[in-house]
């Protein structure tokens, strides 16, 4: 348990620091979006090279058992500080030359970051969508073993749809440049929630390979929403630079991956307990009753907090013309003279 707990605080400090350290690499508005797409990709190819472990394993005659667990951990011991140490050394860091001013306390630093109408606007989309999408993910493999009947397809649907995803992130960010970043994410969202959830409700029993087909289609669809995201926050982060006079990426990022930890539970911790009453098994025989139930929700809960996103997304109020605006703003300060040298 003290392990679980120092592996997840570390990931947690990394993945902060990580997030923040992104936004602040680019500063152009597309630029961003093309940093977001190497990035994304690069943790969707790390994901298949850590499933690779197992597989591998298993052919050794191991399960998820301590040899393949240690043999992870190897891995991720020897990678991390290789990894670690390159970005250290060949990314720059970047600094706008802003004038230097008295730490704001936490309160006063919360309340500011909710007067800012853009964030405002990002943040209770993405919490909507993580909503919406913890609740998918919770039913996933729920609907297709029990009322798809295709349990076999568990692992090729999600090995093929986190390939799709992969694939699909270079268009993503092309669309984005001819869109725009935010309208590209509610056209991403729509997609995905025509295909993902009407189109899905329209199967049944016995489609297994039908379902495979509409889920791996939902995962290029969904690559929109998937990258494109954290070059908006990178956005709104300027915009708070240029009110505020100072570069707060931390604070953005931390209210984000606090709200974007506490969705997927508020989600997972209502819509399982609702199947449940709906007298759904995991395992087990389930009567027509709780089967519909199962499709109602993967079908038709989410729906709701994903067109919540998308409109809030469609609606959002920093284009590619307004930031370049706000750049040049904050550029300007940049060459202006250090008031504290």
């Amino acid at each position: 348990m003290v392990g679980c707990m120092l592996i997840y605080f570390g990931a947690s400090m990394h993945g902060l620091a990580y997030a923040a350290w992104g936004a602040e690499v680019v500063r152009t508005y597309h630029g961003r979006s093309r940093i977001a797409g190497f990035r994304h990709g690069a943790g969707l190819l790390g994901v298949l090279l850590s499933a690779s472990v197992p597989a591998i394993a298993s052919l050794y005659g191991h399960g998820i058992d301590r040899f393949t667990i240690a043999i992870s951990g190897i891995v991720v011991i020897i990678a991390l500080p290789l990894t670690v140490i390159a970005a250290l050394r060949f990314v720059p860091d970047a600094h706008d030359n802003l004038p230097q001013t008295a730490e704001v306390p936490m309160r006063r630093a919360l309340v500011e970051a909710w007067r800012n109408r853009p964030f405002r606007i990002a943040c209770a989309a993405l919490t909507s969508l993580s909503i919406g999408s913890g609740i998918g993910n919770a039913c996933l493999v729920f609907f297709i073993s029990s009322y798809v009947g295709a349990p076999e397809l568990i692992g090729p649907i999600i090995f093929a749809s986190t390939i799709s995803v992969l694939i699909a992130v270079p268009v993503w960010i092309r669309i984005s440049r001819s869109i725009g970043k935010h309208r590209s994410v509610a056209l991403s969202l729509f997609l995905a929630l025509t295909c993902g959830g009407i189109g899905v409700s329209l199967l049944g029993p016995g489609d297994g390979w039908l379902l495979f087909a509409l889920l791996v289609a939902n995962g290029a669809l969904s690559a929109g929403f998937y990258v494109l995201p954290v070059g908006i926050i990178g956005d709104i982060i300027d915009y708070d630079a240029l009110k505020a006079g100072r570069q707060r990426s931390g604070l953005y990022f931390g209210i984000m991956a606090l709200a974007n930890q506490a969705a997927p539970a508020i989600a997972i911790g209502t819509a399982l307990p609702l199947l449940d009453s709906f007298g759904f098994k995991p395992s087990g025989a389930n009567n027509a009753e709780a089967l519909n139930a199962l499709r109602m929700m993967f079908c038709f809960a989410p729906l709701p907090f994903i067109a919540i996103a998308a409109f809030l997304m469609y609606r959002f109020p920093l284009d590619a013309r307004r930031h370049g605006i706000i750049r040049r703003r904050l550029d300007g300060r940049s060459h202006a003279p250090d008031p504290t040298g």
